[in-house]
């Protein structure tokens, strides 16, 4: 009934309104009545409207005009506002109708007459609804002009509307409408004095979408430029203004600039007038140390490329090329504004993660190069190595600089050098890297016959020889300087690493987000989808054994030929009819499609299928996504994935394999390396760095034939060199006591000095997997091979920072595979374990929470870590009986655990018994030795102490996934070289007695010499017991046999044992079993002794005093200046060690801050005041531990202030009742 009522009332309204007769005062209301239906209306009804071309034509009249052909307020008002309506309605029907009709002109030019605010307002809302379908009957009409000339009249919503009307028409517009579109340029350029930044940004976007348009036309851009466009923009960048503009805007601006410079010699002026060059120095410095900040260093260097005249052009742009030059040449100030920059330019372009910005940058300094004067390139050629260059012939083409295939010698030779005597381009032409490898590895880099079993021992003395000879020299330092000789070959080598940067192509999707804050991402949840590919097997046109497979595989990203052949293997193989096949198999034969998830194990597989695309066969262990990806875009440096790769259905084929009787590279490798460490005694000679060079070959599967591979290589080698120096060092120091060149024992020791960790890192490559990471299909596999490699075989090579977020966004990978391969009867005995728990507390999907019991708190960690070590949800804890739950509980419960497994009863640790009966090892926690032949000590079991091994295991891989902190020392490297000291000490008169034993030279006194500190071994009165242990018998009967120096060897060697090796064998094992069963434990490997401690433990300088303030907010009722905030940060700046660990653990329940400090808490730490109801100086201050909020009375004396907060600090630990 309504829609019938509507219906009359439009056809009654629009017959009526059609009638040129009618009055003014009847059109108002039959106008009103037709907007009133029209609001309400459905676009059917709308459609359907009576004589709608007599309609279409009235209306605009009526808006010109109003009615009678006499003007009139509220007729033009309602014949605006009919027509907003209609197209709003039904809008690409009545927007073109009413367009054909002039509609867009009447409004046009009622909007410039501005007789009334309310109806400017709404031409605006017509205009606004028309432009979304015209976009260019808008443009040619002059539209954007006319809603921009009353552009303040207007209000803030009206402002919003106008601006959207110029973004629907200017979007993409027509280069034939240039002209027109010009025409708002001068009230665009007059929106850039806009204090409001949205305003301020859409005037940019505007001005750029005008510059876009108009590109290809000269005479439309010198208008743009005649404008003041240029210094209008200029304006908001200078001071330092571009750091306070949004990133849209910035690019926005550059961009534009960009445009009116790359066809306009005018602007080119203007811009150097405006010393734009320095600007550019600024940005691209500040810019080129950020990660994420690639687009923006592209753009400032692709606006510096547009400033001069190409060095190779077409004639239909000879004119520009001159009239720039001609600018550039008549005034000498614009060259040396570009010289300034020239060796900013050359560092960037070494550091670039993207090629095409290293390609411009290439481009760039041959353009600066050849505008130069003489004095100047002399000047160059100090930092950067121009000779023999002859830039017109080694230029590659600027008409396509992304498509660039690779640089051209001009820029390896241009980029690489760094030193003035030798470049880095001949330092690796001459092959000095492979010779140095060659010399070191005593002939087996490079040399597999050399690599095997029989062959590694006969080496080893060479090898570790001539690396303490090289350590001698590459750690001095010169009387004239003190850069020590490897730190210069490591720079030589990251320079020659960064000519290689094609090894190491960025994959990109559509789609990247910038991470700053990195924890471990959310779990993904059973049934969220994750990015897969589309594979297509078919069967070699030449293989006739196999069978056809007529399906498709849906694979993710982490999936190789080794994850798939398992799977396709049981379709594509003929089996005898005695042969069934099983219903597992069945069951996957008779689907078309399956989801196939990747299992990367360490075993090496012996593939009976052999898959190849467009004939290309693919490498067993990299993923099917890369290996195709580089396929289809070979040559590339970087790669960009449009949506069309996920759509496509790629093509597999498949084949048997060749059967051979060579052992993979991977397999020879792993045998010969486990040979080799069964026969080493110095575990220092187990470093992978040393395996390395003693076989000559990295570790994993990097093809040999990389260019990359000896620079990665010699990488490796020096740093475990530079690592190991002490080592290598002392080794050296006691051969030289052997063969009596050292006389006296008590000068053993070294001073060793190694380079700091940063000059091994790349900033090149740093920059890359930074870029890679902020992908967003990283998490689901876009992870390049050479990543995964240099993590894993190099990770020396980047910063902590790097490393710590490639682990959070691939920790999940491991971990997730850990619950798909788990059963479902485990998962419901699991689930039935938590149902029967009494103290469960029930949590939202993503959080399980669990009750423990302060009593019995090592108990439950355990319950707890049984049932839920595993769970692929966030683990909280709250506490029996106490009102606190979330965050806080949590790193309590993980704090308090952490303590209670540090007590000395339990047996866990070496040291002495401490206060509280905490054990106490001021060189931090090593396991404490178990013979093998003891299954309890001092009423201690062993079986339940392994368990408390392998719950702390549990507990350090929850910390780490959950993001919880931990407070358990630890021991770190400088610990184990400190116990070994004494043991180093016998083993020098170990050797010296074999060396007196075998050697021709008479010694005038045998037992002085073979003495330890001037005292014989009998007068030591040891035992072959452990140290500190005397129950801990080294041998059988051990406490009654007594050291001399005939068992001097078999001493140290069963101290060794017991200490590092099977005394605490079992221990260490069940550790390691506790994190593996959460994740693999080989993904924490990237990350040295004290990485680890800062990731468990948090971070231990809690605050820097002097800028304490900048991390802490203060709310409701306290500022900065507030007497009471000035108190209390005077108190924490006065706190000591101890006192700012119990305020932390008072405020967030962990005594340590997490990794990045108190800048990184989240929430932040937040002060507010604390409401009082009676005396404010007996109120104590509270917490909340979840969001770090601390509640502090305004106290009436700082003396008070810092009693109540020592009070409370000392109460408020081990409870939650000062919430």
């Amino acid at each position: 009934m309504e829609a019938d009522a509507g219906a009359a009332v439009l056809s009654y309204a629009v017959a009526a309104i059609a009638d040129e007769a009618a009055g003014p005062g009847e059109l108002t209301a039959l106008l009103a009545a037709l907007c009133d239906v029209l609001a309400f209306a459905s676009e059917a009804l709308i459609l359907e409207l009576p004589s709608p071309d007599a309609l279409a034509k009235r209306l605009p009249a009526l808006v010109v005009a109003g009615g009678g052909g006499e003007a009139d307020g509220d007729v033009p008002l309602l014949a605006a506002r009919a027509i907003a309506e209609a197209v709003e309605g039904a809008p690409p029907h009545w927007a073109s109708r009413l367009a054909g009709n002039g509609a867009v002109e009447a409004l046009r030019d009622r909007l410039l007459a501005v007789e009334c605010i309310d109806l400017a307002e709404e031409c605006l809302r017509a205009l606004d609804a028309i432009s979304l379908e015209r976009q260019d009957d808008c443009l040619r009409l002059g539209v954007a002009a006319a809603v921009l000339q009353y552009f303040d009249f207007f209000s803030v919503s009206k402002q919003k509307v106008a601006l959207r009307i110029v973004s629907n028409i200017f979007n993409d517009y027509d280069e034939e409408y240039a002209a027109t579109a010009m025409e708002a340029v001068p009230a665009l350029c007059n929106l850039l004095q806009s204090a409001d930044k949205t305003v301020l940004g859409s005037a940019l976007s505007f001005l750029a979408m005008v510059a876009a348009g108009s590109s290809k036309n000269v005479e439309h851009m010198g208008k743009l430029c005649e404008s003041n466009v240029i210094e209008a923009t200029m304006s908001l960048m200078t001071s330092g203004g571009w750091k306070s503009l949004s990133d849209g805007t910035l690019t926005d601006i550059l961009g534009l600039l960009k445009s009116v410079a790359s066809v306009s010699a005018k602007a080119v002026k203007s811009l150097f007038e405006l010393d734009v060059c320095e600007l550019l120095r600024e940005m691209i410095s500040y810019y080129s140390c950020s990660n994420d900040a690639n687009d923006k260093v592209k753009i400032l260097v692709e606006l510096m490329y547009q400033l001069m005249p190409p060095l190779k052009t077409s004639d239909q742009h000879a004119e520009l090329v001159i009239a720039k030059k001609n600018v550039i040449m008549e005034q000498r100030t614009y060259i040396n504004q570009l010289a300034s920059v020239a060796t900013l330019i050359v560092q960037v372009a070494k550091s670039a993660a993207l090629s095409s910005i290293c390609y411009n940058c290439v481009i760039v300094i041959g353009n600066i190069v050849e505008l130069s004067t003489d004095s100047f390139l002399m000047e160059l050629q100090k930092t950067v190595n121009l000779s023999r260059l002859n830039v017109h012939a080694m230029t590659p083409s600027t008409e396509n600089p992304d498509s660039c295939k690779q640089l051209s010698e001009l820029s390896r030779r241009l980029l690489s050098d760094k030193l003035p005597v030798t470049s880095t381009f001949e330092f690796v032409e001459s092959g000095s890297i492979k010779y140095l490898a060659d010399y070191l590895s005593n002939g087996a880099c490079f040399n597999a016959n050399m690599r095997n079993g029989q062959d590694l021992l006969g080496q080893l003395n060479e090898v570790r020889n001539r690396l303490q000879k090289f350590t001698c020299l590459a750690l001095a330092e010169s009387n004239e300087i003190s850069v020590k000789p490897i730190g210069v070959l490591v720079e030589k080598l990251l320079d020659a690493l960064h000519m290689y940067y094609d090894s190491f192509p960025v994959m990109l999707s559509d789609e990247q987000s910038a991470r700053e804050s990195m924890v471990i991402p959310l779990r993904f949840s059973e049934t969220e989808e994750r990015t897969s590919l589309e594979l297509k097997f078919q069967r070699s046109y030449r293989e006739k054994v196999l069978e056809r497979y007529n399906g498709a595989l849906s694979v993710d990203l982490f999936s190789t030929p080794e994850d798939i052949e398992p799977i396709l293997w049981p379709h594509v193989c003929k089996r005898n009819d005695q042969e069934p096949a099983s219903k597992n198999q069945e069951t996957e034969a008779n689907q078309s499609r399956r989801f196939v998830e990747s299992e990367n194990g360490d075993g090496n597989k012996s593939l009976r299928l052999t898959f190849s695309y467009n004939g290309t066969t693919l490498p067993p262990s990299a993923t099917f996504f890369e290996s195709i990806l580089c396929l289809m875009n070979k040559g590339h440096s970087d790669l960009s994935i449009d949506s069309s790769f996920w759509d496509e259905e790629h093509k597999v084929t498949y084949s048997r394999s060749k059967t051979t009787d060579e052992i993979s590279p991977r397999c020879s490798y792993n045998t010969q390396l486990s040979h080799l460490h069964e026969n080493l005694e110095q575990s220092w000679l187990k470093d992978p760095f040393f395996s390395t060079i003693l076989l000559g070959k990295l570790p994993g599967d990097l093809d040999e034939s990389n260019p990359s591979y000896s620079i990665l290589f010699m990488l490796k080698v020096l740093e475990g060199l530079n690592r190991l120096s002490y080592q290598l060092l002392m080794d050296d120091q006691i051969c030289k006591f052997a063969e009596g060149t050292l006389q006296d024992i008590r000068d053993l020791d070294v001073a060793f000095h190694p380079i700091p960790r940063h000059q091994f890192m790349s900033n090149l490559l740093t920059k890359k997997l930074e870029l890679q990471m902020q992908d967003n299909l990283f998490e689901d596999g876009l992870i390049p091979s050479w990543c995964v490699y240099l993590v894993e075989t190099c990770p020396f090579l980047l910063p902590f920072d790097t490393r710590w977020k490639y682990f959070c966004l691939t920790a999940h990978q491991s971990f997730f595979k850990k619950q798909t391969n788990s059963s479902s009867e485990q998962v419901n005995s699991t689930a039935d374990q938590v149902n029967s728990n009494a103290d469960q507390v029930k949590s939202p999907p993503q959080t399980i929470r669990y009750r423990v019991t302060r009593g019995t708190i090592l108990e439950d960690a355990s319950s707890l870590m049984i049932n839920h070590c595993p769970s692929s949800r966030i683990v909280e804890v709250e506490f029996a009986g106490e009102v606190g739950t979330g965050r806080g509980p949590t790193f309590e419960f993980y704090t308090t655990v952490s303590h209670e497994l540090q007590r000395a009863e339990l047996g866990m640790w070496r040291g002495e018994n401490g206060e509280a009966g905490y054990i106490h090892a001021p060189f931090g926690l090593f396991p404490r030795p178990w013979s093998s032949s003891s299954t309890s000590s001092q009423g201690v079991d062993f079986s339940n102490m392994v368990k408390k091994f392998k719950l702390l295991g549990h507990l350090v891989a929850r910390a780490v996934l959950d993001g919880r902190i931990l407070d358990i020392p630890l021991s770190k490297a400088f610990y184990k070289i400190m116990l070994e000291q004494a043991v180093i000490e016998f083993q020098a008169l170990v050797e010296r007695k074999k060396f007196l034993e075998t050697s021709t030279i008479q010694t005038s006194n045998p037992a002085t010499d073979l003495s330890y500190k001037n005292v014989t071994l009998d007068d030591l009165c040891l035992y072959f017991t452990l140290p500190g242990n005397p129950e801990y018998e080294l041998v059988p009967g051990g406490s009654e046999k007594k050291l001399t120096l005939d068992n001097l060897e078999e001493y140290v060697s069963s101290l060794v044992d017991a200490t590092v090796k099977s005394g605490i064998a079992t221990q260490i094992e069940a550790f390691k079993s506790g994190i593996n069963e959460v994740f693999a434990l080989k993904t924490l490997k990237m990350f040295t002794e004290e990485e680890m401690e800062r990731i468990l433990c948090g971070e231990q300088d809690a605050w820097a005093s002097k800028n304490l303030e900048e991390h802490i907010e203060f709310e409701h009722g306290y500022d900065t200046s507030s007497p009471s905030i000035i108190s209390f940060l005077e108190i924490l700046r006065e706190f000591g060690r101890e006192e700012q660990r119990a305020f932390i653990q008072f405020t967030t329940g962990a005594p340590q801050l997490p990794l990045g400090g108190l800048a990184s808490l989240d929430p932040k730490l937040t002060v507010v005041r604390k409401q009082c109801d009676g005396n404010i100086d007996d109120e104590l201050p509270s917490v909340n531990t979840c969001r770090h909020f601390i509640k502090l009375p305004p106290y009436s004396s700082k003396e008070i202030m810092r009693k109540k907060l020592k009070y409370a600090l000392v109460e408020g630990l081990g409870s939650f009742h000062l919430s």
